[in-house]
C-alpha cells in the first residue's frame, strides 16, 4: 500500500506520509559517515530538517525494485514503529512512493 509520496532535495527527499489517520510533512536527510558498525544511513525529520524534529532513521538497500530505503519511525502516538519501504526508481521519473504492508503477530507480512 503506497502510505507517501516524495521527491528528491538535494542529498534527500520530502514529502509526505498520509495513511488515514495521519498526515504530516517528512524529511530525509543522509547521514554523516562513522566507523560505528550498523549506523543509520538516513535521519528523518518531521517537518524541515533545519528545524524538525527527529523521528526515525532510514537503511539504504537495493533490490530488484532499484535504491530502497528501509525506514523506521516512531512516536509516542503510534500503536508501533512504522515500518515502510521507499522505494528510489530512477528510471521511473515523478514522485518516489512510500511503500508499507501490516505484518502479522506471526512476522508474515
Amino acid at each position: 500500500m503506497i502510505v507517501g509520496s516524495f521527491r528528491n532535495r538535494g542529498d534527500g527527499y520530502v514529502g509526505r506520509i498520509r495513511p488515514l489517520s495521519l498526515d504530516a510533512e517528512i524529511s530525509i536527510e543522509r547521514t554523516e559517515r562513522t566507523e560505528a558498525e550498523g549506523p543509520a544511513d538516513w535521519r528523518i525529520f518531521l517537518g524541515k530538517v533545519k528545524d524538525g524534529i527527529e523521528i526515525g532513521v532510514g537503511r539504504t538497500d537495493f533490490g530488484s525494485l532499484g535504491l530502497v530505503i528501509a525506514i523506521e519511525i516512531d512516536d509516542p502516538a503510534l500503536g508501533a514503529p512504522l515500518r515502510a519501504n521507499l522505494v528510489c526508481d530512477s528510471f521511473r521519473g515523478g514522485p518516489l512512493r512510500l511503500l508499507w504492508s501490516r505484518s502479522d503477530a506471526a512476522g508474515r507480512p
